[in-house]
């Protein structure tokens, strides 16, 4: 093969913030690559919702469009088919990353040294291509490695190929979304080099998640297919994880440890975002009083999320200690209503507190 350019390494940050789920978190590597972007950054994922599948399996995600980032830059989806029209995976990547495009692309990690399903299991899954070098053949990728560190990692143009053209035979028994998405093609804006956050787009934002409404119509289809249409809110998503963590005490297991993360993940960006507000806005001694006593939340947020974390290890290990496992899920439960309880009354005042700002 033969390219224009040597090599190609598009602008990343791997950023920490949100690395629940690879849809938004890969996305956000190439659009926080300035600072000034985080005031956009926090316009988005205030507001949450779960579904229930059919079996009572639990899926919690943050309540955004699909193309939650097109304020600030241009994406294209390829499907499995169109997809296959592409004679060489690898040209097609490198052409976009000349051409400024990130390139996220679902391929079988059986094939990828560095991942957990290497030579084990066959799991197709996302990554994220943002360079590429001819003299050493090899692409330059952000994904999670096999310590479930979400980081970069390179691979040849040969590895990346096979876990690519490999892949496709276990398309049919693949979620949806690897079939209606393999491949998305995301390009920054040239002209966003700063967004004004507005804060009362977010104080709308926050009265709905507080009130426990929510729109369907916001729902990713293909999550709508896979996961159930009986869907519950923003707020009220505490009131669902308690209720399948009393569906594991009593032995039906029904979530994954990545809700727990979420909803630690969803406390801390809420207070990095009050943070942001209190910087940018006048604020008074009583805003800032409330947003320390939010940092509360968050605390306990992540104690529940490592409390999860213990119990699922315990589990895996084929303990049979059935009241220690009991026990943590009821410290879990405890401190979920706790977060519940306290998140409602700061917020709320913290609400109140914002309306009052002059803008």
């Amino acid at each position: 093969m033969s390219y224009q350019l040597s090599e190609n390494k598009l602008r990343i940050n791997i950023q920490k913030d949100l690395t629940t789920y690879l849809n938004y978190s890969l996305p956000l590597c190439a659009i926080l690559t300035d600072d000034s972007l985080y005031s956009w950054f926090y316009q988005h994922f205030v507001q949450l919702y779960t579904l229930t599948d059919d079996n009572g399996n639990l899926w919690v995600d943050y309540l955004e469009h699909r193309d939650f980032y097109r304020d600030v830059a241009e994406n294209k989806i390829y499907d499995y088919k169109r997809l296959s029209e592409e004679k060489d995976i690898v040209e097609f990547i490198i052409n976009k990353i000349n051409q400024g495009c990130y390139v996220i692309i679902f391929v079988d990690e059986y094939y990828l040294p560095k991942k957990l399903s290497y030579m084990s299991n066959h799991f197709l899954h996302q990554l994220m291509v943002y360079g590429y070098s001819n003299q050493t053949e090899t692409l330059m990728t952000i994904a999670f490695n096999e310590k479930g560190v979400f980081t970069s990692n390179e691979y040849t143009y040969k590895i990346l190929n096979q876990a690519y053209e490999l892949g496709k035979e276990n398309y049919q028994s693949s979620p949806v979304w690897v079939l209606n998405e393999t491949a998305e093609i995301i390009k920054p804006k040239n002209n966003i080099e700063t967004y004004n956050f507005k804060l009362d787009l977010f104080l709308e934002e926050l009265k709905i998640y507080l009130s426990g409404d929510g729109n369907y119509s916001m729902i990713r289809p293909n999550n709508l297919e896979t996961n159930g249409r009986q869907a519950s809110f923003n707020f009220k998503v505490h009131d669902e994880l308690i209720l399948h963590l009393n569906d594991l005490i009593q032995g039906k297991n029904t979530m994954d440890f990545r809700y727990m993360h979420l909803m630690f993940e969803h406390k801390s960006i809420m207070h990095k975002r009050l943070e942001y507000i209190v910087s940018h806005f006048n604020s008074s001694e009583i805003l800032v009083m409330l947003i320390r006593e939010y940092s509360g939340v968050v605390k306990k947020a992540l104690y529940a999320r490592n409390l999860f974390l213990k119990h699922s290890v315990i589990a895996q290990g084929g303990s049979d200690n059935e009241s220690y496992k009991t026990e943590l899920l009821l410290k879990i439960i405890d401190t979920i209503c706790l977060v519940k309880e306290q998140e409602e009354k700061i917020l709320t005042n913290i609400y109140d507190e914002l309306k009052n700002i002059n803008i």
